[in-house]
């Protein structure tokens, strides 16, 4: 699947930006928050959770890798600048 190239943009991450260029990893990248927003807020993550998370994002191949990258990019992006709001004792 083809990507639809976009004039450069500039996105935040973190503290720093990473200018985009693809229509596929932007959508991603706001799938990625919007992902996070509903569901990872309220869970605090193990190492296995999110490694398992990044995998499977990754092999899938209803999406680009385009797309898959950006959706971890974001979901990541979002746990940091958001942090989550669950308790120690409830790891995913």
């Amino acid at each position: 699947m083809e990507s639809r190239q976009l004039p450069p943009m500039t996105i935040p991450v973190g503290n720093g930006s990473l200018v985009v260029t693809s229509e596929a990893f932007l959508n991603g990248y706001q799938a990625g928050h919007l992902a996070y927003m509903a569901d990872g807020l309220v869970t605090v993550f193990s190492d296995t959770r999110l490694t398992t998370l990044i995998v499977e994002k990754l092999e899938r191949m209803e999406h680009s890798d385009a797309y898959n990258t950006g959706f971890v990019v974001g979901w990541i992006t979002t746990l940091v600048n958001k942090g989550t709001k669950g308790r120690e004792g409830e790891l995913a």
